[in-house]
């Protein structure tokens, strides 16, 4: 299972599970927010496959003042323990190239239990993980 970014030409093909995603989340952003966001380039769009689309995530650099953070906006998919490892793996490889210091997630509490497993811990509304 590989975890790549996606062309914006699978944007139709992964719209409802971003919004799935996103659902939750107290109105803060919406999947059409996030294909702006994307296509500015402040955005980043990510398919986990097998051959067979099994995940799709949508992250975000942030630049704080004293470290650099990668943001899971939105992660949904089916078959969660075949690909979370994976997901969580590349990510971090990926954001530690950008020069990033941890990862956050931002999601429903049902990713709470998951995650916690995976050495993310609650801080304030959000859960992170150094990398």
């Amino acid at each position: 299972m590989i975890c790549v970014g996606l062309d914006l030409k699978f944007w139709p093909d992964v719209k409802g599970a971003v919004q799935d995603a996103l659902d939750g989340n107290g109105g803060r952003i919406c999947s059409d927010e996030l294909l702006k966001l994307i296509k500015e380039n402040k955005a980043q769009l990510w398919g986990l496959h097998d051959g067979v689309l099994r995940a799709v995530m949508v992250t975000e650099i942030i630049n704080y003042p004293q470290l650099k953070a990668i943001r899971i906006i939105a992660v949904g998919g089916r078959d969660m323990d075949m690909w979370l490892d994976t997901l969580i793996d590349t990510i971090g490889r990926w954001g530690a190239g950008q020069g990033a210091h941890v990862m956050e997630f931002v999601g429903r509490r049902g990713w709470e239990k998951k995650l916690t497993s995976k050495g993310f811990g609650e801080l304030q509304i959000f859960m992170t993980r150094r990398i």
